[in-house]
This record gives C-alpha cells, structure tokens and sequence, in this order.
C-alpha cells in the first residue's frame, strides 16, 4: 500500500519497495545495507541488486534499477550479471517510485520480471547446470537477447568443444571490426604477449590457445 506524500525522502520510498520486493520472493533475503536480495541454492548464489539514483529529489523522484547475478557459492566466480531489464529482453529501464501509480506500476513489473526471466534462469543452474551448459553453447544465458555465454561455467559445466562452439557462435555473431580484434588477440596471445583489451576478450584468447581450439575465421 502506498502511503507516502511529498515530504517522504526518497529513501524511505525506495527501502519501503525493496521490502514489498521480497516479500513476493521465496527463499530471498533483503539486506538493507547492501541493498540486495540473496539466496543461496546448492552450489551457487543468487542475487538481486537494487540502486537508487543521486538524482532523486522529494517529491519529484525516487528511483530504482535493478540488476541480477548468478555466481559460484565456494570459488565466488561470477557465472552471470546483468540489467533486469535486458534479461527480459526488453529496453533497458529504471523505475519511478514516486507516486501511488508509479509505485505499484513499478512494484508489479519487477516481481514480474524477476519471477517470469530471472528466477527459471536460476532454476536452470540448481537442477542441471550440465544441462544448461548445452543450452548456452548453442543460444546463450538469454532466453530473447544477444547472444552470451561465460567462459568458466562452460570450463565447469561443459566440456571444451561446448566451449569451442560458444566461442565460434560468439565470432560468427561478431561485427567485421569485433572479428579483427579477436584475431588480433588471439595472435598476440599466440605469440606470448600481453594486450590492453577488455577482460572477457583477453581470456578467450588465452583459453583458446591453451586448449588449443580450432576456431575457424
């Protein structure tokens, strides 16, 4: 229920929602200082990050965005993270808390997203991650997006030539320019070097020349 006026701090609106949030979501605990939702399921942990904007003004603006994470509960090696919203697959978004409205609009969406993408994702890991690893080689951890996979799941889950098509699938989908860079890396890392790139790309290159994979451009 709604019960705030324009002398409510933001604060106070955005705490109020989180609470709401998990009280629609079994298994999950909020933590206020952390302003997360964790549960812990088998070997992983599952969390649901919410912020508030520094631009949020009484009486005008409380808002709220909302991310999620799958991660490895001994080792901590994060497997997934993303906006809620791009893992429904939709247009990225925060929401307006302010307003009675807005307030049960924004309540209704998240939960809905959060049960309807992100809660089967995770079920995914907890029955099968084998399983699953098969299905992110093939179409990635998105059930309507752009393609993604991770490369240690797959190194845990999987095996190296689900490893192997994930990285083909990934080039395939690659613009020309993305496709010059990943070669480019991969000769570098080839012949023994060290590259200033982004992360993800770099340790492609790195698992593709250890396990010796045949990737073909």
């Amino acid at each position: 229920m709604y019960m705030f006026d324009e002398k409510t701090p933001p604060k106070e609106i955005f705490l109020t929602a989180c609470e709401k949030i998990a009280s629609e979501l079994s298994g999950y605990k909020f933590s206020k200082s952390k302003k997360e939702f964790v549960k812990k399921e088998g070997d992983f942990v599952f969390t649901i990050y919410v912020y508030s904007s520094m631009y949020n003004q009484k009486g005008l603006l409380a808002e709220i965005s909302v991310s999620c994470g799958i991660r490895d509960a001994k080792s901590k090696t994060g497997y997934f993270g993303d906006h809620l919203s791009r893992l429904s697959g939709g247009v990225y978004r925060d929401w307006n808390l302010y307003g009675k409205d807005n307030y049960e609009s924004a309540i209704k969406d998240i939960v809905t997203m959060i049960k309807e993408y992100f809660i089967p994702l995770t079920n995914r890991f907890v029955s099968d991650p084998k399983a699953l690893a098969k299905e992110v080689a093939q179409r990635g951890f998105y059930p309507n997006g752009d393609y993604y996979f991770d490369l240690d799941f797959l190194l845990k889950y999987g095996d190296l030539e689900l490893l192997r098509e994930a990285i083909q699938k990934d080039y395939d989908l690659s613009y020309k320019a993305a496709k010059r860079e990943f070669q480019r890396v991969v000769s570098v890392v080839r012949e023994g070097g060290e590259i200033d790139t982004c992360s993800g790309l770099w340790n492609i290159a790195r698992a593709i020349v250890k396990y010796d994979l045949n990737i073909v451009y």
